[in-house]
């Protein structure tokens, strides 16, 4: 991740932290009407199969693979074979998926948003 205040380049560890893969948190106040960008740099998947990800939805499985709830549970998992995580984005999903999946969306959006 790149993070930039109007236009130069900070530190993580000493302008700030990572929340997530989305967000920054800094260890100072900002003065008034500082323009801050957040750039994603990585554009990989840590799945196995994240070379194979569909086009149309690759930027939207990186972006959410390292959200956590609070409990540290992920967002979205993939399905272990051989020793590996696999996303399988083409495969369809167990309702029981769907609600474990929905459940932790939920979760994690109350924490995000609630604060």
């Amino acid at each position: 991740m790149e993070v930039k205040v109007n236009g130069f380049l900070k530190t993580l560890g000493v302008d700030y932290i990572q929340v997530n893969d989305h967000a920054v948190q800094f260890k100072y106040l900002l003065p008034a009407g500082a323009v801050v960008t957040i750039r994603r740099t990585r554009q990989e998947s840590h799945f196995a199969d994240g070379a194979k990800l569909g086009a149309w939805y690759k930027d939207a499985v990186i972006s959410m693979e390292n959200e956590r709830t609070r409990a540290g549970e992920p967002l979205i998992e993939g399905v272990l074979r051989g020793g590996q995580m696999y996303f399988d984005g083409e495969a369809y999903m167990t309702r029981a998926q769907a609600i474990v999946l929905l459940n932790r969306f939920r979760k994690w959006a109350i924490e995000t948003f609630k604060g």
